[in-house]
């Protein structure tokens, strides 16, 4: 027998939608940070898309109007019909729902319509039915002519999670995870998912996945995160089967494998999915567990480029710049580029930033307005080297206290360009009024720009000429000719002149003996 508290709860929950202000009309896609992935259900312009979710606020219990809602009959079939003829969206779900509508009658016509919504509301919260309760949360989740209502929807929602509904406690995870609506919390999210994937609900074993491999809010698990995107993959799950391919391509959970890794790209490419056509042309592109092919490599961008695809259209951008797989075509490159800018693809930006920042040549004359909003945004997404040049940009405009900061966020995330802009401030070399000269922090810096670290092999060049220069005077460092003379050997390695020139005024300092340097 359901108890009382059962039944007050959720219509007092409903009726609150007469008083409840609509926040918004449309549907908004469920964005995941650094992933490019698309879903059948809602999609977003960075290619990610799971279905929109709603929260109460403060769990609080609002207070219950006199009047019950009316539906619009005029407003409720528009957006039957937008919904229905989207291709973004599960067509079988949605077939799933309009079928509980048609057991009401909801669509038949406008009388059928308000005494078919009543029936639903009756079977909802007074016969409790599952699928009628999950029916309506989604009738407010999607503003189906009632005012979009975020308390009333939630609820509902959370009502059929805890009865059991797969579905609405994968939408509960959501509404969590993607903390828009409430504010995040991860471990609500993971519990909600968990529940999910006990039902066997692969969108839920993607999300899982992707917080266990991508999330700074929980401890990395790559190896975790291989196994729920398999669980979802072998269910088909486009969206898995592309990070799976990443997976086995970077090696992170699963032992490296590169033709495995191409083969979950190709299968979920035939599907459709952006990220796997852009990451398969890429592979096409390099020769990365295929044997190397130019054209059917740009042939990939270009299709998941029509999708949209931010990162595919900044890869091709570069293609027809430099005439990669392509006819050179500089103005078509800008506008890709531009493209994937727009959809706040950081890379794209941070390139575009660098290109009107250096200058192009004819084609992109050097513009220092154009570059710094471009540098900017992608600097706020914490692209290392967009940090460092920005703060060589404002170092040019004089903005010190702007350029520092930006130098020292780069170095935070390893950028060696940052790491040796902050060294040669040290040293004096390109000073700054509220910065005195410590040649000790430029050793430092200079090291630290001149050794590999833990997320970056390469190494730069200059640090190591000018680490070499202190220690061959000795300055902030001791006296050591003989590990000036190593460092410039790498820095000549690496194909500094500076260093080549180095070497040859400090082996004729010692009459050109080595030996003569270590004693």
């Amino acid at each position: 027998m359901v108890s009382l508290q059962l039944l007050i709860l959720p219509i007092a929950l409903f009726l609150e939608c007469l008083l409840y202000p609509s926040i918004m009309e449309e549907q908004k896609g469920f964005k995941r940070p650094s992933a490019v992935l698309q879903d059948k259900d809602s999609v977003t312009q960075d290619g990610i898309s799971k279905r929109r979710r709603l929260e109460t606020e403060n769990g609080s219990e609002p207070h219950i109007p006199f009047n019950l809602p009316a539906i619009n009959w005029g407003k409720f079939c528009t957006r039957c019909a937008e919904i229905k003829t989207d291709k973004k969206r599960d067509s079988e779900f949605v077939a799933s729902m309009l079928a509980v509508m048609d057991a009401y009658r909801l669509r038949e016509s406008e009388e059928c319509c308000i005494t078919g919504f009543q029936r639903l509301i009756h079977a909802a919260l007074v016969e409790v039915k599952l699928d009628e309760i999950f029916l309506l949360a989604w009738i407010f989740d999607n503003s189906l002519g009632v005012p979009y209502n975020v308390p009333v929807a939630l609820a509902l929602y959370q009502q059929a999670a805890e009865m059991g509904h797969s579905t609405a406690q994968y939408n509960l995870a959501c509404t969590y995870d993607r903390g828009e609506e409430v504010p995040r919390d991860v471990s609500k999210a993971i519990e909600w998912y968990e529940k999910a994937i006990a039902q066997g609900y692969k969108e839920a074993q993607f999300n899982l996945g992707f917080i266990y491999a991508h999330d700074d809010h929980v401890e990395r698990d790559y190896s975790r995160a291989a196994n729920l995107y398999t669980l979802a993959a072998s269910q088909g799950d486009s969206d898995a089967e592309a990070f799976l391919g990443e997976c086995y391509i970077s090696g992170q959970g699963v032992e490296k494998d590169l033709e495995k890794g191409v083969a979950l790209y190709r299968k979920a490419a035939e599907k459709g999915q952006p990220m796997a056509l852009c990451a398969l042309g890429q592979c096409y592109m390099e020769g990365l567990g295929v044997e190397k092919d130019l054209e059917k490599g740009t042939q990939l961008l270009q299709s998941a480029c029509d999708l949209e695809d931010a990162e595919a259209c900044y890869t091709l951008g570069i293609c027809y710049l430099e005439g990669n797989g392509v006819g050179k075509d500089p103005a078509k490159g800008i506008a890709l580029l531009q493209a994937a800018a727009k959809q706040e693809n950081p890379n794209a930006q941070y390139y575009l930033g660098a290109l009107y920042h250096i200058g192009g040549g004819a084609d992109v004359p050097r513009d220092a307005r154009k570059a710094l909003p471009y540098l900017q945004a992608a600097s706020s997404q914490g692209h290392a080297h967009a940090q460092s040049l920005l703060g060589d940009l404002y170092f040019a405009k004089k903005k010190e206290k702007e350029a520092l900061e930006c130098f020292y966020s780069a170095a935070k995330l390893g950028s060696a360009d940052a790491y040796v802009s902050l060294g040669t401030v040290y040293a004096g070399v390109t000073p700054m009024e509220s910065v005195p000269i410590d040649n000790k922090k430029a050793a430092n810096f200079y090291f630290l720009a001149g050794t590999p670290q833990k997320d970056r092999e390469e190494v730069e060049v200059d640090a190591l000429f000018n680490l070499g220069l202190l220690y061959e005077t000795g300055t902030g460092v001791p006296l050591d000719a003989a590990k000036a003379y190593g460092l410039f050997s790498a820095g000549a390695r690496g194909g500094s002149a500076e260093s080549r020139d180095a070497i040859s005024d400090l082996l004729a300092e010692f009459e050109g003996s080595f030996t003569n340097l270590q004693a």
